[in-house]
């Protein structure tokens, strides 16, 4: 199935095909029968004008049709719902710490330094800089503030600090 060949529902001899849109994607699934007793299943998504996207195939017992298909249903919403909030918790970590991973600047270094002296929270400064709390402790714990009492290593003020 290159492209799309699924009427919106189709069903002929030997086989089941079924179209969706969501949003501008095209989703074709059919199922056809290949040899007696056996089927070949396809999943494609498409974007029509834009080259081919997702595609899926196998092969599939007559005797399995049923087990199979309650197996896919079960797996599928459990491992697409996980991939999808992957996906949400990376698009929010993005948000909240944009500059994530990044080398420190000696300028962003120093204000780092002088925020903390002026008593600015470990949230507040994940926030001010866009990276990770356990980021700001690890860069003062380098530059030995820690050290010097301005951030505890243990304790309330060690724990993860939500921005």
């Amino acid at each position: 199935m290159t492209g799309s060949t699924c009427a919106p529902v189709r069903r002929s001899r030997g086989t089941v095909c079924r179209q969706i849109h969501v949003g501008q994607r095209v989703l074709d699934f059919a199922a056809r029968r290949t040899a007696p007793g056996r089927y070949t299943i396809e999943l494609n998504g498409m974007t029509p004008g834009e080259p081919p996207g997702t595609r899926v195939t196998g092969e599939v017992a007559a005797a399995d049709l049923a087990s199979v298909g309650s197996f896919l249903t079960r797996m599928l919403r459990e491992v697409l719902s996980a991939l999808a909030e992957e996906t949400r918790e990376a698009a929010t970590e993005q948000v909240l710490y944009p500059v994530e991973g990044a080398s420190w600047t000696l300028e962003e270094e120093a204000e780092l330094f002088a925020r903390v002296r002026g008593g600015q929270t470990i949230g507040e400064l994940a926030r001010a800089f866009g990276r990770r709390p356990d980021a700001i402790r690890s860069r003062l714990g380098s530059a030995g503030l820690a050290a010097e009492g301005l951030m505890p290593l243990e304790g309330v003020g060690a724990m993860y600090v939500s921005p």
